[in-house]
């Protein structure tokens, strides 16, 4: 009997995320019965989001002891944006950590409209271009597109662009046939 592997993604929320960016994301993936962890910064795990909505992680980065057992556990990684949640997982070190180390294990990382600034500053995105915020373009860098898929990096820019993003995320980790199975479930039109 063959049996699907289930994919499986850890999505960080730091205080300031944009939360449909966040939200969005989370439900297509599980409507593509993807399993979906959220993890912050926070001990209390409660996160307040960029328009005061608040949101629950799972656990939080403090508990992450083993990263290679972090890295071979998840399919994915994903890191909403939000400028000061873009600011907060800037400044920290395992969140750093945690996507250079999953990108050079051929890894899913995906970032929204800030968060994709980390990318660069962490050198995942180094020789092409990649999607981000209009007001945070990097001058060497003049990509149009709403979402850039390049390998195992996606990035998006805006809560405008939430749904190609997150449909982008579910076909690189299940297949064309999943993403329209949901576009259809929702009644998406592009």
């Amino acid at each position: 009997m063959n049996t699907i592997k289930e994919k499986k993604v850890l999505l960080f929320l730091f205080d300031g995320v944009e939360e449909t960016e966040a939200v969005v994301t989370i439900d297509l993936l599980r409507r593509a019965k993807i399993k979906v962890d959220l993890v912050t910064n926070k001990k209390s795990l409660k996160v307040v989001g960029a328009h005061n909505i608040t949101l629950e992680a799972r656990f939080c980065l403090d508990k992450i002891h083993n990263l290679k057992k972090v890295i071979d556990y998840y399919d994915g990684f994903i890191l909403p944006g939000g400028k000061k949640q873009q600011e907060s997982a800037l400044d920290n070190l395992k969140t750093q950590e945690i996507f250079i180390k999953a990108h050079q294990n051929k890894k899913l990382v995906a970032s929204i409209c800030a968060g994709p600034l980390n990318f660069y500053y962490w050198k995942i995105i180094k020789d092409f271009n990649f999607s981000v915020f209009e007001s945070l373009k990097l001058s060497e860098f003049n990509n149009q597109q709403r979402t850039t898929v390049n390998n195992n990096i996606i990035t998006s820019i805006s809560v405008g662009s939430v749904f190609e993003f997150t449909f982008a995320i579910i076909q690189k980790l299940t297949s064309k046939t999943q993403v329209l199975k949901i576009q259809d479930q929702i009644i998406y039109q592009s």
